[in-house]
């Protein structure tokens, strides 16, 4: 999925004023969204307009009496002001706003949607105009001013390409808690929403997306903490049970000591042997309910040390369960014991959420950011994975280990695949280039050696950077060899 410099709306009657534009944004190597193609009146046409304002960076207007009577052109308006896209106007031809505004009321095709009109026109006022008459309407004049003001916070203006689209996937996914935001990610965000906020306007569908991480965050958060507190509270149970239990052993024992007595005082006292026979029997009733009293606390000291032993692994799977990059069999093993001890909902809402991983063989877990794509290279050796921490790794398959990490991307990957052969990987990012790397690394780091202009690096180099090492760094390249560098 491809990101753009700017998404152009404009009326059919404006075309080669914006080919013009188009061609001069394009030798700056400034992608631009345009739909050159005979208007298809359809949901799937629409859908794809809609993707382009959501992909592009800018939404710009080149403004003229008809594309302001163009019911499309409003419409493009709404959608861009609905997802808080930044919209930059380029005057190209004057407006006379009374006349405009009044024949809203009379244009047939204006009248319906005079509402919706009157709302974007307003909102334009509010923005800077560039007037491209001060700029004797040539385009790539116009094209400079409006890459001048493109230009502006380019940083939160990609930032709210980024987050919008999240938070489309989270939406798309019905609001599925798996497509939320957590950690570092998370973090990052909301410093962008506040930072940002006074320059770019960030839509009501964003901030929900990042309120709803952070409570999900939050959520995780208090699970552990819960986790922990029914667990100091269980152990508390158990020492007083503790207590208990010591108390009832002496008590029974001052039973058993009167009961003791009674029997020497019938011992030695026989002529008086019903008083005997009384006190063994006070004495008897004195002991009987001991024992159950006994058997209960020992039940409960049981019980208690079962729940706190069950509620650590437990608590211990949730915290492993609570991070991107935790480990799904060890939680899962962690809760399956906990189970076999002692059931509580806490192991068993663990082993639950850790199921989903159970046939997991290797997790590949250095990406920062969401993980868009995954394949096999056509041998099985390896995996290409991309993502939208802007980076693409290499991994072998068997091991999990990472091979290689390709950098160079400004914005999320989208996507990375082998090419049939398996000699090269292509890459397609948001920042709307497509790459195409060298798959073995071996044979990248011998093609690098072609591309340098000099045999080594200087003895003040190594020096300067401690290469104790004289080895040449390209061995084939090496003095005496025969073949420069470079060529």
């Amino acid at each position: 999925m491809s990101t753009y410099d700017v998404f152009i709306s404009y009326s059919r009657k404006d075309t080669d004023f914006v080919r013009e534009l188009f061609n001069a944004l394009s030798a700056e190597q400034r992608p631009a969204w345009v739909d050159w193609q005979g208007i298809d009146y359809s949901t799937k046409w629409w859908e794809e307009i809609c993707t382009g304002i959501e992909r592009a960076h800018n939404f710009v207007l080149i403004v003229s009496p008809d594309s302001l009577n163009s019911v499309y052109c409003h419409r493009e308006i709404e959608h861009a002001r609905k997802i808080g896209k930044r919209i930059v106007t380029l005057l190209y031809r004057p407006v006379d706003e009374a006349e405009l505004v009044g024949g809203w009321y009379t244009h047939k095709d204006m009248r319906p949607i005079e509402p919706l009109a009157r709302a974007n026109w307003e909102h334009l006022k509010t923005i800077q105009w560039i007037d491209l008459g001060k700029l004797n309407g040539d385009a790539t004049a116009g094209a400079k001013a409006l890459l001048q003001t493109v230009d502006t916070d380019p940083e939160c203006v990609q930032a709210h390409t980024q987050l919008l689209q999240q938070t489309l996937y989270w939406e798309n996914s019905g609001r599925s808690p798996g497509a939320l935001l957590s950690g570092d990610v998370l973090t990052l965000a909301e410093k962008r929403l506040q930072d940002c906020a006074p320059k770019i306007s960030f839509n009501d569908g964003q901030k929900a997306f990042v309120t709803e991480s952070r409570k999900a965050e939050a959520e995780r958060a208090r699970r552990i903490k819960e986790d922990e507190q029914r667990t100091k509270r269980l152990r508390l149970i158990t020492v007083v049970a503790g207590i208990i239990g010591v108390l009832a052993v002496l008590a029974t024992g001052g039973a058993v000591n009167q009961t003791q007595i009674a029997r020497n005082e019938a011992a030695t006292a026989i002529a008086n042997a019903n008083e005997a026979n009384q006190a063994v029997a006070i004495a008897g009733a004195t002991l009987s309910p001991i024992p159950p009293t006994l058997t209960a606390v020992a039940e409960q000291v049981i019980e208690g040390e079962a729940q706190i032993a069950s509620l650590d692994l437990a608590s211990k799977a949730a915290e492993i369960l609570s991070q991107p990059e935790g480990n799904r069999e060890t939680a899962a093993l962690l809760a399956i014991r906990a189970l076999n001890i002692d059931y509580t909902p806490q192991a068993d809402a663990d082993l639950v959420k850790a199921v989903d991983g159970l046939f997991t063989r290797q997790s590949l877990s250095e990406h920062t950011f969401v993980v868009n794509s995954a394949a096999y290279s056509p041998d099985g050796v390896y995996i290409v994975t991309s993502s939208w921490n802007n980076t693409v790794r290499v991994w072998d398959a068997v091991s999990g280990e990472e091979v290689r990490m390709l950098s160079g991307h400004t914005l999320g990957v989208n996507s990375a695949a082998y090419s049939p052969d398996g000699q090269f990987i292509v890459t397609a990012s948001l920042d709307g280039t497509a790459r195409i790397w060298d798959a073995d690394y071996r044979d990248f780091v011998a093609y690098a050696c072609t591309r340098v202009f000099r045999e080594d690096l200087t003895e003040d180099e190594r020096r300067v950077y401690g290469i104790t090492d004289d080895s040449p760094t390209c061995p084939q390249f090496a003095k005496g060899s025969g073949q420069a560098a470079g060529g």
